[in-house]
């Protein structure tokens, strides 16, 4: 954990209102007595994101420094910003976890590959942010979180903005900043978790390449005779659907 992210976990890990790697029932009764959503007839529960419901891709920062200059393929898709002003929101980010009534953490894995998967740390102010992060990334054994070191960490603080973003030249007052070196991302202006998704999704197009492995956005189905075929598509266009087709096995 870098010295930027163990300063932030160092000042509120102890705090009583931290709520940590809580079990799906602790989730429901929280979410019961929340003001954010409400229950679906299947038991689901639904919240409204707010203006974005959607990630908000012209909004996504990558933090320019020595680590990641060359190695990131910059553009309209990846936005540099500086150290300096990923610094300054990093403090309002701290100003406002403190006003928090509940801050909430996830300890959680990305990757099934032993070999490959990442450790991932999830800071949220909301109940329904942690019951989101915890459906989308493994979950540990109880012995794996002793001691567990994140190898990156994200802080979702949804409800602040950046009032300075046209001093900057930045799209918005919204913001959703990776910082490779200091392996810290934080969000802001966007309740849309799937931020939080992609953010490491994106970490993980940035890490395994340079350990040789091809990342890809699919999924894959292997046939009776072993031949295997990957389905590409954007989110929400049935990749997964494979799985039910009768002649092939589906692998993932």
């Amino acid at each position: 954990m870098s010295s930027m992210a163990n300063r932030f976990y160092n000042k509120f890990v102890n705090q009583r209102n931290i709520l940590r790697n809580l079990t799906y029932s602790k989730i429901r009764e929280l979410e019961i007595n929340s003001k954010f959503g409400r229950f679906t007839n299947n038991g689901t529960y639904c919240v409204l994101t707010g203006k974005f419901t959607g990630r908000s891709p012209n909004d996504k920062y990558i933090i320019d420094d020595a680590e990641t200059r060359d190695k990131v393929w910059w553009g309209n898709i990846n936005h540099p910003i500086s150290n300096t002003k990923f610094n300054t929101l990093l403090k309002d980010v701290e100003k406002h976890y403190e006003t928090l009534d509940n801050i909430y953490i996830y300890d959680g894995f990305c990757g099934a590959d032993n070999k490959t998967r990442k450790k991932v740390r999830f800071f949220t102010e909301n109940c329904w942010q942690h019951h989101f992060v915890k459906n989308m990334f493994i979950e540990p054994q109880k012995d794996e979180l002793i001691n567990f070191e994140p190898d990156f960490t994200l802080i979702n603080a949804c409800s602040i903005v950046d009032k300075k973003y046209k001093e900057d030249k930045m799209n918005s007052e919204n913001f959703v900043m990776l910082n490779v070196s200091e392996s810290l991302g934080i969000i802001g202006g966007t309740a849309y978790t799937g931020e939080m998704k992609k953010g490491i999704f994106s970490l993980m197009h940035y890490w395994l390449p340079q350990k040789g492995i091809l990342t890809m956005h699919c999924s894959a189905n292997k046939g009776f005779n072993g031949d295997t075929a990957l389905f590409f598509g954007l989110s929400g266009t049935g990749k997964c659907n494979g799985k039910n087709t009768p002649i092939l096995m589906y692998d993932g």
